[in-house]
């Protein structure tokens, strides 16, 4: 059995099995695995859309390999607009969260920029706002890292994993209010 998060498995099921515990590599490793792939394949691309790229799927590594392939088209590797917006949702959204905008505009502004994106897997995001809290959440940090934990606990049971995100940036935006 192979996975990606063991700790989504049923205990009675990883008792049963060897666990080998994988690390991925770094964005940097993975940037330039991917250029060499791009690059054995004849295939035309900006850095800067590698960097999209590797930002939005890391540490998957398959993802990675799976966006490029899908934007690439006659040799030719371009993420039109559609793609720009799944890309860049993430640093949209750490915008919204350092604005000085009101609770409720900012609320409006962040649950419009995901589901523009129309990304249906928040994995990511979770990791993402982690990784950025000194930037957005400065005082509040520790609340903050609950509050990401919580939602990333409830996604896993989430029908509608939009509604769950939503839910954690009220929550988010509280705390960031209070």
């Amino acid at each position: 059995i192979t996975c990606n998060f063991v700790e989504k498995l049923l205990p009675a099921i990883r008792s049963r099995c060897q666990e080998f515990e994988i690390h991925p590599p770094d964005k940097k490793s993975v940037a330039i695995r991917l250029k060499k792939i791009l690059d054995d394949s004849n295939i035309k691309y900006e850095l800067k859309d590698l960097v999209h790229i590797i930002d939005t799927a890391y540490p998957d590594i398959r993802k990675v390999i799976n966006i490029a392939q899908h934007c690439t088209i006659n040799n030719q590797l371009t993420i039109n607009k559609d793609e720009k917006i799944r890309l860049s949702y993430m640093d949209d959204v750490l915008t919204e969260l350092k604005s000085k905008t009101d609770f409720k505009t900012k609320f409006k502004s962040i649950r419009q920029i995901v589901a523009d994106s129309k990304v249906k897997d928040f994995t990511s995001l979770y990791s993402f706002l982690y990784e950025k809290l000194d930037e957005y959440a400065t005082g509040h940090v520790a609340p903050i890292i609950l509050i990401i934990a919580d939602a990333q606990y409830k996604d896993s049971f989430s029908t509608d994993k939009e509604i769950n995100v939503a839910a954690m940036f009220v929550n988010i935006l509280n705390e960031l209010n209070s």
